[in-house]
C-alpha cells in the first residue's frame, strides 16, 4: 500500500520532493517484497535452490529488473508503450481492490468478528512501526522531510498484495482480506494523525 495510498498522500503532504523520495523508497521495498515475501510463501518442501529460482524468475521481479535497467540506462521508452504500461498499472490496483471486495462479500457472518491478532497487526502496522521509524530517524539526525516521507509510508495499511499472494499460494485468503480491510478502515484515523504530527 506504500504505492497505492502512500504515493498520493506523500505528494499531498510533502509536495513534489516528497513524492520523489517516496518513489525512491518504493524501489528497495518492492525488491524485498518480491524476494523475501515470496520466499515466505514458497512451500517448505521446495529446496532452497528451487525457491530462489522461483523468486528470481517471478514476473514481478523481472519487472523490477527491467525498471532498474531503464532507470540506470535512461533508455527512452516509446510513448505508446509507456501509456500502455501506465494504463495496465492503474488497472492492477482496481483489480486488487475488486478481489478483496469479492472475498469480503463471500465471508460468512462468523468470519466478521475481529480477533486479538487483527487488532495487534493493525496496531503494529499503523502505530508501532511508524513510531519506531520516527524515533530512529530523529535519533540519527535524518532530514525532517526524509523522516516524514518514511514514516507516512510505513504507516500505510496492509496492501492488497497480501490477499493476492495468499490466494496464489493456497493460504487463508479470508483472514488476509480481513487484515487488509480492517487495517485500511483504521488507517482512516491513523493516517490523518500521522499527517498532523509530521
Amino acid at each position: 500500500n506504500a504505492g497505492f495510498l502512500g504515493l498520493p498522500i506523500a505528494g499531498e503532504l510533502f509536495g513534489a520532493t516528497g513524492l520523489m523520495y517516496a518513489s525512491i523508497y518504493l524501489i528497495p521495498q518492492r525488491i524485498v517484497m518480491w524476494t523475501a515475501g515470496l520466499a515466505i510463501f514458497s512451500p517448505a518442501a521446495a529446496s532452497r535452490k528451487q525457491a530462489a529460482r522461483k523468486v528470481i524468475l517471478h514476473p514481478c521481479m523481472v519487472a523490477v529488473y527491467v525498471g532498474l535497467f531503464l532507470m540506470v540506462t535512461r533508455l527512452p521508452i516509446p510513448s505508446f508503450a509507456r501509456m500502455t504500461l501506465s494504463s495496465l498499472g492503474e488497472c492492477t490496483t482496481a483489480l486488487s481492490m475488486l478481489l478483496i471486495g469479492s472475498l469480503f462479500g463471500e465471508m460468512k457472518r462468523e468470519h466478521l468478528h475481529i480477533d486479538r491478532n487483527l487488532v495487534q497487526f493493525s496496531f503494529l502496522r499503523l502505530v508501532f512501526i511508524p513510531l519506531v521509524s520516527l524515533l530512529v530517524g530523529k535519533l540519527l539526525g535524518i532530514d525532517r522531510l526524509l523522516i516524514g516521507v518514511g514514516v507516512i509510508l510505513a504507516a500505510m495499511p496492509g496492501g492488497s498484495s497480501t490477499v493476492i499472494l495468499a490466494s496464489k499460494y493456497g493460504r487463508d485468503t479470508t483472514y488476509a482480506s480481513k487484515l487488509v480491510i480492517i487495517s485500511t478502515m483504521l488507517s482512516l484515523v491513523s493516517i490523518p494523525f500521522w499527517g498532523m504530527i509530521l
